[in-house]
């Protein structure tokens, strides 16, 4: 991205900054790729309430879900990197229930071989509904077939839903826990109450939707976190954590930057750079935020720290200037500088995402003048830290 630097602020061309996050956007959407879950088990086990619990949009409306299999349903949405395969409900003495567990086998195997693994099937979250106080021989059974896969295996957690009773679903995860136990893809069970009783609210509250959340979160492969961590509309506290992680990439660009071979040529990079880390934890929050939006954002936060870039231009420029060990030596300044101020930048952004998460920022409020205050609190208040020298604790 083009831009200049002109005292102590950079400037750079409003269509550049809005070229460069769409660029960022799609860039960070493709290599989050798409996680694919698979949710069964018997009619009334409440997959549906479970699914539009979890995730930030209503996935399992009626009419939304498009036939796969004849016994399966695949619900999608643009705005989210989530499959979910919602099968036939697996009824007790039905005629065709081999038929739709073969089926869904079928399936798992078939996304498999494609070794393609946005086709994947990452994950099985298996629906026991108890309200009926017992789990059934043949449930069991069933849980047992999807453990074991074989080569094509995927991770099975069983949920015990409508849990309004939690002394009964303890004793029904001791019963499933012990008939599962030593199965190669068990992954647990999970009591929960996925939205509170309307009756009885303060009686029956939604409970277990976090550990369900963080359960699967671990046994997903590692290149499909970042689509689950998006998908999901639980945890803000894990959209979170996944963004802290993909600063520490950035903060090694960044420092990167402070060896561009001209005196004050660093700067631009250093803005594309924290341009796209921002765009990138929009992403992993899944944050609907046009392009004109995230750039505002992007934008305040650069104002809040061209004095802070100039600055640090200025000092490693004129050291650049030395032959030799100046050079490296400005280099080096130039770097940490760098990546002290992207680390504050990406921590201040968090905070900022975090605040519209959780409804206490709203869009509209994106571009006053009391939220660019508070951007500029935020940012000194993370500098001052990040300078303040570290004591050896007594």
């Amino acid at each position: 991205m083009n831009g200049t630097m002109d005292g102590n602020a950079w400037t750079g061309s409003v269509e550049n900054i809005y070229s460069q996050v769409a660029n960022s956007w799609d860039k960070a959407k493709q290599e989050m790729g798409t996680v694919n879950l698979l949710v069964t088990g018997k009619t009334g086990s409440g997959k549906s309430t479970l699914i539009n619990a979890v995730f930030r949009k209503e996935m399992a409306r009626a009419g939304i879900g498009r036939p796969v299999t004849q016994e399966t349903k695949l619900y999608e949405d643009p705005d989210l990197p989530l499959r979910i395969y919602d099968t036939k409900g697996l009824e007790l003495g039905s005629s065709t229930q081999a038929e739709t567990m073969a089926g869904i086998r079928e399936l798992i195997r078939e996304k498999w071989k494609t070794r393609d693994e946005n086709q994947f099937i990452h994950a099985i979250w298996y629906c026991v509904n108890c309200g009926t106080n017992r789990v059934e021989e043949k449930e069991l059974e069933w849980i047992n077939s999807l453990c074991a896969m074989g080569e094509a295996g995927v991770p099975v957690i069983v949920v015990l839903t409508q849990v309004f009773r939690k002394k009964v679903a303890k004793e029904l995860e001791e019963v499933i826990d012990r008939e599962l136990a030593g199965k190669p893809f068990y992954e647990g069970c999970f009591p929960l109450l996925a939205v509170a009783d309307e009756e009885d609210p303060e009686g029956h509250p939604a409970f277990g939707l976090n550990a369900l959340v963080e359960k699967t979160y671990l046994v997903i492969p590692s290149s499909r976190k970042a689509a689950f961590v998006n998908a999901q509309g639980v945890s803000i506290d894990a959209k979170a954590e996944a963004a802290r992680k993909y600063i520490k990439g950035y903060i090694l660009s960044s420092f990167g930057t402070g060896f561009a071979p001209l005196p004050l040529s660093d700067a631009p990079l250093l803005i594309a750079n924290e341009i796209a880390m921002c765009t990138h934890m929009t992403a992993i929050f899944g944050i609907a935020l046009d392009e004109k939006l995230i750039a505002s954002i992007v934008t305040a936060l650069v104002g809040v720290s061209a004095a802070t870039i100039g600055g640090k231009t200025a000092v490693s420029g004129i050291m650049k200037l030395i032959p030799g060990p100046g050079t490296i030596l400005g280099g080096i300044v130039s770097g940490m500088t760098a990546a002290t101020l992207t680390a504050a930048l990406g921590q201040v952004y968090i905070a900022v995402l975090e605040q519209i998460a959780r409804g206490q920022l709203k869009k509209e409020d994106l571009n006053s003048e009391t939220f660019k205050d508070q951007l500029r609190q935020m940012m000194k208040a993370e500098m001052d830290r990040k300078a303040k020298p570290k004591t050896a604790e007594k």
